[in-house]
Parts: C-alpha cells; structure tokens; sequence
C-alpha cells in the first residue's frame, strides 16, 4: 500500500470549465439543427450566453459571480453564532454545528525555522492518511496569527510530538452575529473580508511566512480533508474523465489543446493510479482572512495583502458572496466545506 498522500488543491477547474463552454456551444448548433434557420438567434444567444459567462472578471469567470449573487441574495445575510469550549476542544454552531479537538504546539517559536517542520508535518498528513484508510471522517485545519505559535484543530484522528491539547484562549467568536453582504462580513468587532489561495504554481518562498501579517491585520488558515477511500477512487476517476473529455472536445472541433490542460491530465491520471494504489486523497483550501475596525483599514489592509501576495506568487480572490463562509472557517473548528 502506498503511504504518502496526496494533496490537492482545486483540481479540475479548467476542465470543468471547457465542458461547460463544448456543451453551451454544442447546445446552441443542436437547437440550430433541429429548428432550422428560423433558430439562428436562438442558438446564437445560447452559444454566446455560455461564452459570456465565461469571461474572467475581478478574479473569477462571470457565471460564478453570478451564482454566487443569487446564492448570497437568495439567503439570509445574519448568521447566528454560539461557542462551547471544553477542556480538549470547542464546538461552534454557525452554519451547522462542529465539535473538534484542539492543539498547540509545545515547541516554542516559528516552527518554520525549526529543523524538524518537514518531519512534524509530515506526521500529521500520515495519521490523517491512516484514519481516512479506516473510514473515519477526517478533517484538519491550521491557524496561523502572525508569526506566533500555529493553532491546530482535528477530528477524527489524534496528533502526535510536538502537539498538545489545549484549551484556546484565541482564534473562536466572541460575538453572536454577524452580517454578509456582497464586499465583508459585519460583526460586533468590526469588519471582514476573505481571500481564498487559488494558485501556488509560482510561489516564491514559504506560503504562510510570506503572507503571514506581523500587525495581525489578517490572518492565514489552512483546511485539509481526507476522503474515505470509496469516495477518493470515485473522485479521482471523475476528474481525471473529465480532463480526458475536456481534451477531446478541443481535439474534434480542431482547437488546440493546451499544455497546462496535458500536465494537468497526467497529474490526473496520476492521482487515480496511485489512490487505486491505497495512498489517501487529501483536499486543502486556504484562505487569508482580513479583520479591522472600519471600512477603510480593510481597503488598506486589502491593498497591501493583494501586493505581498503578487509579489509573493500567489493567486489569492476576493471572496465576494461568500465571505461568511471563509470567515467562519478562521475560527479553530470550523470547516469550509
């Protein structure tokens, strides 16, 4: 059985993505087809709806805005918000109710300049590979507050040297509300704004060092699941069918098919290969999470952010409509998915 995991981060965007766009099209000549000239308008408008919606803005294609939008205003804006601390961990009641254990490191100081972070984190991605393998439902997420001492959460599996449960003083609400609208989330304590980590492909350096805030202005967390292993198999067959179809349709309609969409079937397929193999499927979401006082400390800590990000190689987008979500998934327990 093979014991390194794999993690991934938003695999299959871009074949999803060119699916949508072949069956848009594809929809728009059948209706031609089968209605004759009198549909020209008609699937002409279907065709260039789909287009449309696919035209990037603000950092996201147009049709996820948009479902975003309706999604936001077609819900409630206040989320109720209750916390239970124990001894071991917390339970937070927003969006659904969580109960995770909690830990902190017993090494003192940045583990990044520890000689033993590769050897630590690897433990922990280990022991969740053995508790998906044994079917339980598996999550970790870490929270990082400028350049102090990270703060872990995990269910379904324990956690070895050099972590320790603890009881946290920081990094759960102390409020019972907050707000949603399309730019921040409001609460009792101010003002927030979300940024999800698309794209690591050119990161220079480390990731949370170098989007970690010394202020403490924002915040970085990170969110790993472990699929059970029926899911995982399943999962990884889909994705990489659907970078092959992607593929394909490009090939019969006489486009080309780019490179990245070649190395991202490969990878693919080289997913499927090896969690057939028996190595466990680990998703990770990343978000940057900022908080202040008032409306224009957030555009000023967002213009910053956006510039060390850039300057840093990392993609991050705004998560406009979705803010609460992300900004829930700051606190220690709670997960975005």
């Amino acid at each position: 059985m093979t014991s390194r995991p794999i993690v991934a981060l938003r695999a299959g965007r871009q074949q999803r993505l060119t699916l949508l766009v072949g069956g848009g099209v594809t929809l728009g000549n059948f209706l031609f087809v089968l209605s004759g000239t009198e549909s020209l308008l008609v699937a002409a408008t279907v065709s260039g709806v789909t287009l449309l919606g696919l035209v990037r803005w603000r950092g996201d294609v147009v049709v996820s805005h948009a479902l975003r939008a309706l999604h936001l205003f077609t819900h409630s804006r206040f989320h109720a918000v209750q916390v239970r601390s124990h001894e071991d961990g917390v339970t937070i009641n927003c969006r659904g109710e969580r109960t995770v254990r909690t830990w902190c490191s017993s090494h003192r100081g940045r583990p990044d300049l520890s000689d033993r972070e590769s050897e630590w984190w690897s433990d922990v991605l280990r022991r969740m590979s053995v508790g998906s393998i044994q079917g339980a439902g598996v999550s970790l997420s870490c929270h990082f507050r400028g350049f102090g001492t990270p703060q872990l959460a995990t269910q379904g599996f324990e956690l070895g040297e050099p972590w320790e449960i603890a009881r946290l003083d920081v990094g759960v609400p102390e409020f019972g509300w907050m707000y949603e609208t399309w730019k921040w989330v409001r609460t009792p304590e101010g003002f927030s704004r979300a940024y999800a980590v698309d794209d690591l492909a050119h990161l220079r350096g480390n990731l949370i060092a170098g989007l970690s805030d010394a202020d403490e202005r924002w915040s970085v967390h990170v969110h790993f699941v472990a699929h059970a292993r029926q899911h995982a198999l399943r999962r990884t067959r889909r994705s990489r069918h659907e970078a092959t179809a992607a593929s394909l349709w490009k090939v019969r309609h006489g486009r080309s098919v780019s490179p990245l969409l070649v190395t991202n079937e490969d990878v693919l397929r080289w997913h499927e290969e090896q969690v057939a193999d028996g190595a466990a499927l680990i998703d990770f979401r990343c978000y940057v999470v900022i908080s202040t006082a008032t409306l224009d400390q957030l555009a000023t800590a967002s213009q910053e952010l956006t510039g060390i990000a850039r300057r840093r190689g990392v993609r991050i987008t705004v998560q406009h409509g979705q803010h609460a979500r992300a900004v829930a998934a700051s606190w220690v327990g709670v997960s975005p998915w």
